[in-house]
């Protein structure tokens, strides 16, 4: 009897964990990768905007504590910082 309501632990769910695991690594270093871009590209224009500028660094450095967390295995704190992205992060990300 399992008193936690729990699925048991089976390696079908391991690897499905891994698995899906790699794929939000992947897609955290995807957007990683393109929120560094938007910083470059902000920081080329004549007169770049400070306020965006330091709001994309933000970003870029939730995303790579997030990507270190999860490469660490500590997927709980992970998940928790997730839930801090904001709808603002997302419009800078959108662009002009």
């Amino acid at each position: 009897m399992n008193w936690n309501n729990q699925r048991p632990t089976t390696i079908l769910a391991v690897h499905e964990r891994r698995s899906s695991m790699k794929q939000l690594l992947k897609a955290l270093r995807a957007r990683h990768s393109i929120v560094a871009a938007k910083i470059d590209e902000e920081q080329r224009r004549p007169q770049p905007d400070g306020i965006r500028v330091r709001a994309l660094k933000k970003i870029k450095l939730h995303l790579k504590e997030q990507i270190t967390l999860l490469e660490r295995g500590d997927a709980m704190k992970a998940s928790t910082a997730g839930s801090k992205s904001s709808n603002f992060g997302k419009a800078l990300l959108a662009g002009r």
